[in-house]
């Protein structure tokens, strides 16, 4: 194991302690990657002390290196929301889609649409790309809405998530979902307890203007 993955793997056993994040910093800037390091560092004393100062630098490090932080996760027009130096959520353009065929022959379409704030509405319907970008708040009001995790500490990246709680639903009737992120598609798994069914769809990122003015 390399020094990098040897440190990474530290990260990933102890999620909530600094240590092994600050001691991957002082690596990284060792090895030429100052601003990462940087970035690591003052994400991890913005998670405990808030400044503004600390807020306007945080802007400025990802307004110029944003991919680089990214990482094998970085595409054009895809954007991460990060803390303590590591992408944990998607940004407003976390929107796939997948197309397969229905029984009436007809295509239907499948979208993903992850929220930076934890959020994934889960869409199946014969609204084309187009309309679904145009008329994406009626759209989002006929999706499943689940709770997701992104880890890129894992190769590739992992990503679960739970459907949220419907009303007149018991818990074990909601779908689970578990996948992977890598090179812009997701691959991932739906399974229905209820009716013992899996499904797996392979979904690519769908660049989208004005996403970002809707939650």
């Amino acid at each position: 194991m390399s020094d990098a993955a040897a440190l990474l793997a530290a990260i990933r056993a102890a999620p909530d302690d600094d240590a092994p994040r600050l001691i991957y910093a002082d690596w990284l800037e060792e090895h030429g990657q100052r601003e990462r390091a940087e970035f690591i560092r003052v994400q991890c004393e913005l998670a405990r002390n808030d400044s503004p100062t600390l807020r306007q630098r945080e802007a400025e490090l990802l307004a110029e290196h944003h991919d680089a932080f990214a990482g094998p996760l970085a595409s054009p027009g895809l954007r991460f929301r990060f803390q303590r130096g590591f992408p944990i959520a998607f940004g407003h353009t976390g929107l796939f889609a997948a197309t397969e065929t229905s029984t009436d022959l007809r295509p239907m379409n499948h979208y993903l649409r992850f929220f930076p704030n934890g959020l994934l509405h889960v869409l199946s319907t014969t609204f084309t790309r187009k309309q679904v970008t145009r008329y994406h708040r009626e759209a989002s009001k006929l999706a499943l809405q689940a709770i997701y995790i992104l880890d890129v500490l894992s190769r590739p990246a992992v990503i679960t998530a739970k459907e949220k709680l419907r009303a007149g639903f018991l818990p074990e009737t909601l779908i689970d979902y578990s996948g992977s992120f890598e090179s812009r598609a997701i691959t991932l798994t739906e399974f229905e307890p209820e009716l013992q069914r899996r499904t797996v769809r392979q979904y690519a990122h769908m660049p989208a203007r004005h996403l970002s003015s809707f939650q």
